[in-house]
């Protein structure tokens, strides 16, 4: 026999040989794609007038980042890729909560800690601050643009965050504990140490989350507490420890991909 038929023998041996074991073994965990199980597909783009200029270097950024949030999600095999200059493509087989992953890929998770002075600020207000030079925020309504606002200082931002896990109190409620950066573990512990008895508010996307008073100096690590769910907290410690976007982005459209070809073989 010639050594090319022995080399075809053998191919075909183990092809025979590997459709026995997956006809017996029917079980096996074969993780299908979004056509084969179904799923969700989004479409986002960036968020900024035509005018504005969009780098391939955010564009990327933007997609990287996304793409350890959705890994975060727990989902298989999710594809997030560039869909043009401006745009990224998301998929997302066999996901089950999709206005979660929607507000987990889209949401900008500019973190800052605002100083608020004596005052407390309630839970949900839309702030201006100083990380954009006090500018009208996504957040405030149309008549509340043309208004002459208060711009509260931004003390720091999350891009001092090394870290950020869930955790629960004795009383069974979600908070979500982060740890800061050497650099920003020194910004927050000079800050804390010369405001204490004064409120040092947390902001996400320009809305307050919650607004506690220094009660002692703080340095690198810190809690972000309010009436948070599970998932509330989980997606906030994922978007926290990957980061914030460079750029803001919209859902331009959604796709539900329908199992078709997976129900058709079964």
């Amino acid at each position: 026999m010639k050594t090319r038929d022995i080399v075809w023998f053998f191919i075909i041996v183990g092809i025979v040989i590997g459709a026995i074991w997956v006809v017996q073994n029917p079980n096996y965990p074969i993780q299908p794609g979004l056509d084969l199980q179904g799923g969700l597909q989004v479409l986002l783009e960036a968020d900024v007038p035509e005018e504005t200029e969009v780098t391939a270097e955010q564009m990327e950024t933007a997609r990287q980042i996304i793409s350890s949030r959705v890994n975060g999600l727990g989902v298989s095999e999710p594809l997030v890729q560039a869909g043009g200059d401006r745009r990224i493509v998301i998929e997302l087989p066999g996901l089950q909560d999709q206005q979660q992953a929607i507000a987990l890929v889209q949401e900008t998770a500019l973190l800052e800690f605002v100083d608020s002075g004596a005052n407390p600020l309630p839970e949900g207000l839309c702030l201006r601050t100083t990380e954009n030079n006090g500018r009208p925020s996504a957040c405030e309504t149309e008549d509340a643009v043309i208004e002459e606002l208060p711009v509260f200082e931004t003390v720091l931002t999350g891009a001092m965050l090394a870290d950020a896990n869930v955790e629960t109190d004795p009383s069974r409620r979600f908070y979500v504990s982060f740890t800061l950066t050497e650099e920003g573990g020194q910004i927050f512990g000079e800050h804390t140490s010369q405001n204490q008895g004064q409120f040092l508010t947390i902001v996400l996307d320009k809305r307050v989350v919650s607004s506690p008073q220094i009660q002692a100096t703080i340095t690198r690590q810190g809690t972000i507490t309010g009436d948070f769910t599970i998932e509330e907290a989980q997606r906030l410690a994922l978007q926290l420890r990957f980061g914030s976007l460079p750029i803001p982005l919209r859902v331009e459209g959604t796709r539900q991909v329908g199992a078709t070809f997976r129900r058709a073989i079964h």
